[in-house]
């Protein structure tokens, strides 16, 4: 897991990205594709996308090679998490992509149980019911919880990032044996 920091401009432009505290040498642009939904092509030509929430505040990100994670505007440490962090309403933006320049948004929800397992159940405008659980507590204290999905159908893997403030879940559903990101679902939660 590696921590990301974004400098964007007042106009959209992408000034600094930083990988770890070092500065990785790139800029970039950055284009609104719908009411929270960006995509931003780096000097490197890497493609990705961020999921804002209403305040802009924060953000999912997601680029080409697979990286994700949850932004967080003016954030400067992971704090401590616990597994129950991720218990509780959360609702906001789900997007499917045709590639980076191509979306499919739609509203959703999901409500996390505080039991053993995680199990949560919700919905979203294009697949309906969502449910599954978040069992896999092995990188919790990085933000991470991973499990599965039972509905849609035929399920798979998901994993959940949360924001250092803990208000934004960022998470990826891919159906079993899917590849990121043409196989998969992405949201960005505020609790």
């Amino acid at each position: 897991m590696h921590q990301v920091s974004l400098t964007i401009d007042g106009s959209g432009g992408i000034t600094q990205v930083l990988v770890d505290s070092v500065d990785q040498s790139l800029t970039g642009t950055l284009t609104k594709l719908g009411t929270s939904h960006f995509r931003f092509v780096l000097s490197d030509l890497t493609e990705g996308g961020l999921i804002a929430d209403a305040a802009g505040s924060h953000a999912a990100l997601l680029d080409e090679v697979g990286n994700f994670g949850a932004l967080q505007k003016g954030a400067t440490a992971l704090p401590v998490y616990n597994a129950a962090d991720v218990v509780g309403a959360w609702s906001g933006y789900s997007v499917m992509l045709t590639g980076f320049a191509a979306i499919q948004a739609f509203s959703s929800a999901v409500t996390v149980a505080n039991d053993a397992t995680r199990t949560y159940s919700g919905s979203d405008t294009v697949n309906g019911a969502l449910a599954g659980s978040l069992p896999n507590v092995a990188r919790v204290a990085s933000g991470i919880w991973e499990g599965t999905f039972t509905s849609p159908n035929p399920g798979g893997p998901v994993k959940v990032f949360l924001s250092p403030d803990k208000t934004l879940a960022a998470s990826w559903a891919c159906a079993a044996g899917g590849v990121i990101p043409g196989d998969c679902s992405f949201s960005a939660w505020n609790k």
